[in-house]
């Protein structure tokens, strides 16, 4: 099932290569939270273990992945980045994944000038900046609780 969540850096890390291409570190998921998602049935709330979440195999499914501009959306709907979009949707790189406490924490490359200025602005205005996973996830249901695994970078 398809994941997006999304993180308002609260202190951005911002930083410039020689190429003029804009770095962020920042948080982009959490262990241990609640999130909300609506299926069928209604609103379901997950968690990611620690366990699960700092994986080698989780941490490594996120580096080298696309960063996008917004959510991909096809036809008005979600989508995920793949061979037959990436030229439409690829604004930069993640170039790195760590833990951080609680959360597992990236380091973005955006690369595409629009998107760069478009972000500068808004932190330059005092507005927002958020960053959103994008991933696949099984939910699994445990202990009276439902948990994501097997949890794939997009």
């Amino acid at each position: 099932m398809l994941r997006f969540n999304t993180y308002t850096i609260e202190k951005p890390s911002f930083s410039f290569t020689d190429e003029k291409f804009l770095q962020i570190k920042g948080s982009i998921l959490e262990a241990e939270k609640e999130m909300t998602y609506f299926n069928r049935d209604g609103p379901v709330k997950e968690i990611i273990s620690k366990e699960t979440l700092f994986s080698k195999e989780v941490k490594d499914s996120f580096r080298n992945k696309t960063v996008t501009f917004e959510h991909p959306k096809k036809s008005g709907k979600l989508t995920m980045v793949n061979s037959e979009n990436v030229t439409e949707f690829k604004k930069g790189t993640i170039l790195d994944v760590r833990e951080e406490g609680n959360r597992l924490s990236a380091i973005l490359q955006v690369e595409e000038k629009n998107s760069i200025d478009f972000i500068m602005d808004r932190y330059n205005r005092g507005e927002s900046v958020e960053l959103s996973a994008g991933y696949e996830a099984e939910s699994v249901y445990k202990n009276g609780r439902y948990f994501q695994e097997k949890i794939k970078g997009n």
